[in-house]
């Protein structure tokens, strides 16, 4: 089972409390004791401040709830506490409005009234979909990441390429935040059917050695340990971000980018900057089935359908339940079955 998403909800003078403490507790009232004690680690608190209206942190559980009857912050008593571990926090001129991300959260679907989205936020700890949370945090996490490299132009690396120069921005990816279980499980697949293919693979940080629900760390005879030299170091410097690679002796063959929450932008320009680097790699992006209409606005935006026409690829897209289908209906083997097995979401057709 995967992570859950709970709102907690800070004063501004308390998260101002929190942050100069140790970041290493957060507490909900002595009324949330039953709520409080269904959190659990690995969950994810979404801080929403209250004063500003808008999220601007999140915290990761690490500990069992626990009381306290000593005060924790100057106004509040807060006496059901758990520990916590500060994930990301937005800096105040980018606390991240709900209404912002209105078109992919799903507490706006069919809300009559405009103003009822402040209903979700009324009291804490209280559960909020997965689904929403990931979109949450993936732009908090965004945010974060803007504010230390918005304007440093030195943290873009450039290569020369068969394309001419191109820039290389810093990684979109927040190493310090785990893949869910069902992204792992998928990675291993992905990783397998490589690997019964006939094919070298690879996988970034961010999934190699991570264990599935029993804590089974998989082993592949034929994982690579680091990109070959052979691969162009512009294309290398990409593929750190991408979460699965096939090789054979020509080269990176396919690259898969698996993602889960609601923002899908990142994982298709990375895909697509790939092609651009290194032609004839086939790209798929692996996410929920319901992700898909996500998923076809974003790949058919005018610069991506564009840098299709140029690489002559277009990014499919595999669902997690395409991946597993692979193995419950025998088809290691067969050729070209990803092809069949996924979509080309693209309206605009290559000529």
């Amino acid at each position: 089972m995967g992570r859950s998403f709970w709102i907690n909800l800070f004063t501004n003078n308390a998260w101002e409390e929190f942050l100069d403490s140790e970041n290493s507790v957060t507490g909900f009232s002595k009324r949330k004791w039953r709520s409080v004690q269904m959190l659990s680690q690995g969950d994810v608190l979404l801080c929403f401040n209250k004063d500003k209206s808008g999220f601007c942190g999140a915290l990761e559980v690490v500990g069992a709830p626990y009381m306290d009857n000593t005060p924790l912050f100057k106004d509040d008593f807060l006496p059901c506490r758990v520990q916590v571990k500060l994930m990301v926090q937005t800096s105040i001129d980018q606390i991240i409005s709900p209404v912002s991300l209105q078109d992919r959260l799903s507490i706006f679907h069919n809300m009559e009234n405009p103003n009822m989205w402040t209903d979700y936020f009324r009291n804490s700890p209280a559960e909020f979909t997965s689904h929403d949370g990931e979109v949450v945090l993936k732009a908090m996490l965004s945010a974060g990441e803007r504010s230390d490299v918005s304007n440093d132009s030195s943290s873009f690396k450039t290569f020369k390429t068969n394309v001419g120069v191109i820039a290389i921005p810093p990684s979109g990816i927040n190493y310090s935040l785990p893949p869910s279980v069902p992204m792992i499980k998928t990675a291993y697949l992905l990783l397998q059917l490589g690997e019964k293919r006939g094919h070298k693979i690879w996988s970034n940080s961010r999934y190699r050695g991570r264990p599935i629900e029993d804590g089974e760390i998989p082993k592949f005879p034929s994982m690579l340990a680091t990109i070959p030299d052979s691969m162009e170091e512009a294309a290398a410097a990409l593929a750190t971000d991408v979460c699965v690679i096939w090789f054979d002796q020509s080269g990176a063959v396919a690259a898969f980018v698996i993602e889960s929450s609601g923002d899908l932008l990142y994982s298709v320009v990375l895909l697509s900057d790939l092609a651009l680097v290194n032609p004839g790699i086939k790209c798929y992006l692996v996410c929920p089935g319901d992700l898909e209409e996500e998923a076809t606005r974003q790949l058919n935006r005018p610069s991506i359908v564009g840098a299709n026409n140029i690489n002559k690829t277009l990014i499919r897209m595999l669902t997690f339940s395409s991946v597993r289908s692979v193995f419950e209906d025998g088809r290691v083997h067969e050729k070209d079955v990803l092809e069949k097995v996924s979509k080309i979401l693209s309206t605009l057709l290559l000529k």
